[in-house]
């Protein structure tokens, strides 16, 4: 199911993404890679504090991972994006199994 909402992410099919990612997080609440795509997702859709929410989740579980997309912490002043950085990790992380 990550892996559809990977494709559905590349895709910028945001909606279908999410539902990919959170029927994973239901299931399994410390699967990074739902976390992420979650986060990088609502990121997307513009629903900054629930991306940080779920970006948090991430950095709690694994640092180094979140450090990777930082970007979805920051925004500007007036709620804006952030602008990407050399920073960015634009790849989505794909299931093994």
């Amino acid at each position: 199911m990550t892996n559809l909402g990977n494709v559905l992410f590349i895709r910028q099919a945001y909606e279908e993404a999410l539902s990919c990612y959170l029927r994973v997080d239901e299931l399994e609440s410390d699967n990074l890679r739902a976390l992420l795509g979650v986060a990088r997702t609502l990121y997307e859709l513009g629903r900054f504090e629930e991306a940080q929410a779920y970006y948090r989740r991430l950095k709690t579980l694994d640092p180094e991972l979140a450090g990777r997309y930082a970007y979805i912490a920051l925004r500007g002043s007036s709620g804006e994006r952030a602008t990407p950085t050399s920073g960015l990790d634009p790849k989505v992380i794909w299931e093994d199994e």
